[in-house]
């Protein structure tokens, strides 16, 4: 007699009973039936084992999503972080900027007020009033020559010894 077992389907894992064939007399015997439950019993063990293998898949499984889960969670806050720290990055520039503009501006004022000590120690008078005309070494205009003369001559005459023109 043949008998068939049905198929048996558990988790992520098919397990597939085939048909097996029992010899012996047309009503059975002791021997064949006998054989024919270590056989049962051996698929079911097998089955048993074949159930266990896929729950351990399936905890894996479980397990490396959670872990992608988890690494991509990380990776988003790696970069909200990097994110952060570059914004900090930008600001600091700004700042180092700033302050390179000032020490620039600090160094061109130490040097203008040597330049003026350095001036008035030449004229002999520390607490004289230095007025400088600045222009090109031409007179451009047909009256700037004269401007400039009148402006020296008016304003020399109103502050007397106390200005030095340069």
């Amino acid at each position: 007699a043949v008998q068939d077992l049905p198929e048996k389907l558990e988790g992520p894992c098919k397990v597939v009973a085939t048909e097996t064939a029992f010899a012996g007399p047309k009503h059975g015997s002791e021997a064949a039936a006998l054989e024919a439950q270590k056989r049962i019993a051996a698929l079911e063990e097998a089955l048993q084992k074949s159930q266990q293998e896929a729950a351990d898949w399936q905890r894996r499984f479980c397990s490396l999503a959670a872990e992608t889960a988890r690494s991509t969670s990380l990776r988003r806050q790696m970069w909200d972080l990097l994110e952060r720290e570059q914004g900090k990055v930008k600001a600091l520039e700004g700042k180092v900027k700033a302050l390179e503009s000032m020490l620039t501006k600090t160094e061109k004022s130490k040097a203008n007020a040597e330049a003026v000590h350095r001036l008035r120690m030449e004229l002999g008078q520390e607490d004289a009033c230095i007025v400088c005309v600045l222009g090109g070494t031409k007179f451009q205009g047909d009256d700037s020559e004269a401007l400039v003369k009148a402006i020296g001559s008016k304003l020399g005459a109103a502050v007397g010894s106390k200005a030095k023109f340069v």
